[in-house]
């Protein structure tokens, strides 16, 4: 691993007591199939989105024609939406400092900006990673308003559906450097990060979890946190379920279907454990603590998987039925 020990106050340098503890390549066979397959969900839930928006704040025409003209402006929308994107980093990455590369992986057929050996702190680095969702998001909506009643409110949509559904590698990356405390460094690779931490001091089981830590240290907090969480969760899935079997699809099913479709990335990313429960061994607590709900026997804790697990499919399964019939 990489180790630092030289003290600059230059942006881009690592502080003194620095070492690597993770080098994550996304560009591995099995990741790319994974990030493949999640970022279609990422393409339904934003498809639909915008498309309500080209409708309602856009006022989309109802009737299109796509000729020869609106497939090379499709084309040239696409390969201008990949560029924007790497765009957007690079710009953001200038910001604190560095100096953008811009490529292409071939093989994987991925545009990429990257900055080689510039350190970021964690939080900056995630404004960089999540920049290109949220920016050009935000440009596309906007364009809608400004071109409405036109053909290009169309053309907007499927740009802006295309840059959110690119970005299931963002968020990976976001989910995977999140699990570092804030003091964390991450260095952009084209391949994907490094995450650099202060050298680590052994620590006693049991020193993080005494009084004198801050709540949100504590462990009855995060079992706090975590059965809001669950709590909130259930809701949602109620509120799918009803919707799909009453046959009365909204707004709501949706957004229901993309935080479902947020946890599953999430878990994917931890290897199918809770954050929260990463958070709590880091902070050496037990393993298993955090998974506890306070009003939840232990036995359906362990199940918890399996049983949310099921339900889900069931009403994704009938979401689909109702979608087809």
């Amino acid at each position: 691993m990489l180790d630092t020990n030289s003290t600059s106050t230059t942006p881009g340098n690592l502080p003194n007591g620095y070492q690597e503890v993770l080098y994550y390549r996304l560009n591995k066979p099995i990741r790319v199939i994974v990030l493949q397959i999640l970022s279609i969900p990422l393409f339904v839930v934003f498809g639909l989105m915008f498309l309500n928006v080209a409708i309602g704040l856009g006022k989309l025409p109802s009737r299109l024609q796509i000729g020869l003209t609106g497939m090379i402006l499709l084309a040239i929308g696409t390969l201008l939406t990949l560029f924007l994107h790497e765009l957007t980093h690079g710009v953001v990455m200038q910001m604190f400092g560095a100096k953008p590369r811009y490529g292409v992986l071939w093989k994987q057929a991925m545009f990429y900006a990257t900055t080689p050996g510039h350190a970021y702190r964690r939080n900056d680095y995630l404004l960089i990673t999540l920049a290109p969702l949220s920016i050009l998001s935000i440009l596309v909506i906007l364009g809608m308003w400004l071109m409405q009643g036109t053909p290009w409110v169309a053309l907007l949509a499927i740009c802006g559906t295309i840059n959110a559904g690119g970005a299931i590698g963002d968020l990976w990356i976001a989910i995977i450097v999140l699990r570092y405390a804030s003091t964390a460094y991450v260095m952009d690779e084209r391949d994907g990060v490094r995450v650099f931490l202060r050298n680590p001091e052994v620590r006693k089981k049991g020193t993080q979890n005494s009084l004198a830590q801050p709540f949100w240290r504590r462990i009855a907090f995060i079992r706090f946190v975590h059965t809001a969480i669950f709590v909130f969760f259930n809701v949602i899935m109620a509120v799918l379920l009803y919707e799909v079997v009453v046959d009365k699809i909204s707004i709501l099913t949706w957004i229901s279907v993309a935080l479902f479709a947020i946890e599953v990335i999430v878990l994917i990313a931890n290897n199918w454990t809770c954050p929260l429960t990463i958070y709590a061994e880091n902070l050496e607590s037990y393993r298993g603590q955090t998974t506890d709900i306070f009003f939840l026997p232990k036995w359906f804790g362990d199940r918890m998987f399996i049983f949310y697990g099921s339900l889900l499919v069931f009403a994704l399964l009938f979401l689909v039925i109702r979608l087809l019939s």
